[in-house]
């Protein structure tokens, strides 16, 4: 049976390439608002950082550590935020709030899914956002800002090739414009490397094989604005990749590898006039995790998630203003 919701419109190939790099420093913009304190990082400085993965550009900034970043691309990668244990900090892409319904971890999300190239910029909220965001979001909030690419054109095509180091090759195009009262965009990008060990060889002569990640997402969007207060709106995101694996920290294994897989597609609406604005959508998300061990699958894991998000907000004076949602 066809799990894919009727309303998906577009796709994105996108083969998310990733060579095992560390990372240097950059400017991160910080601001203090109202309430809270923001770190936002831009799409530029996203382009001029040396981080390879989302995993290792969070891991240099203040108050976080992402435990596994500068593993093999693959591992398994958990955020500690704020001083607090892993699972405390909620992980949001274009501000809905995702997680790995297949996994019996708390608040879990595996940042392998998300490529830099995709994200336009990250801005991270320090601080208990429990009450708005639920116990998730103890540590703080980490929302991925998709690309979203405007213009009055109706078609415009960017693509990319490139190669590095442990044979790694990558490529990705983008496809976007305007229609009328349409918007799209769609998206393919891709990469593989052959890697490094994941297991640490303590002698120095055993011959451990490299461990290589191939990964590749597809992803859309399509948008209608019938009238200039409403929008309607539609969105699509696949990830999948397979990484190669060790069967411990000193142990070397062969053909031992998982394949992970995450959907994430929806629609929502928006409307704002005046000081009103109203927004609504809906998630489903579908997880999957097969593990194998000389090609025959030895354990695989699926979970799925659904996720109906209501919101008003008023601003009634510059003092006063109500917000509420389900």
């Amino acid at each position: 049976m066809n799990r894919y919701p009727l309303f998906i419109f577009l796709l994105f190939f996108s083969y998310s390439s990733f060579s095992q790099l560390d990372s240097s420093d950059r400017n991160i913009e910080k601001k203090t608002t109202e309430n809270d304190l923001q770190t936002i990082i831009s799409h530029k400085q996203i382009e001029n950082s040396s981080a390879k993965t989302l995993a290792s550009l969070l891991n240099e900034q203040a108050g976080m550590v992402v435990n596994g970043a500068y593993q093999p691309m693959g591992s398994l990668v958990n955020i500690y935020m704020e001083g607090y244990i892993g699972g405390k900090a909620l992980v949001e892409i274009d501000g809905l709030p995702v997680w790995d319904p297949a996994s019996i971890a708390e608040n879990y999300f595996d940042l392998n899914y998300i490529p830099l190239s995709m994200i336009e910029e990250i801005i991270i909220t320090h601080g208990s956002h429990s009450t708005q965001d639920g116990s998730g979001a103890v540590a703080g909030v980490i929302n991925i800002i998709t690309h979203k690419k405007y213009n009055s054109k109706m078609l415009n095509v960017v693509g990319e090739i490139g190669a590095g180091n442990r044979a790694s090759l990558s490529k990705s195009i983008q496809v976007w414009g305007t229609l009328k009262k349409f918007n799209y965009q769609a998206n393919y990008s891709g990469y593989q490397t052959n890697g490094f060990s994941y297991a640490e060889d303590t002698i120095g002569n055993k011959g451990f094989d490299n461990d290589g990640f191939k990964s590749k997402v597809f992803s859309g969007y399509l948008e209608y604005k019938p009238t200039i207060n409403l929008k309607l709106y539609s969105y699509f995101l696949k990830s999948m990749y397979k990484a190669d694996t060790d069967e411990d920290d000193f142990s070397d294994a062969k053909n031992y590898y998982y394949k992970n897989s995450f959907l994430n597609t929806g629609i929502g609406f928006s409307y704002k006039k005046n000081n009103l604005s109203i927004s609504g959508n809906y998630k489903y998300s579908d997880v999957t995790r097969a593990y194998y061990n000389l090609d025959i699958n030895t354990e695989k894991l699926n979970g799925l998630a659904h996720l109906i998000d209501l919101k008003v907000n008023n601003q009634i004076t510059k003092q006063i203003s109500y917000s509420g949602g389900v």
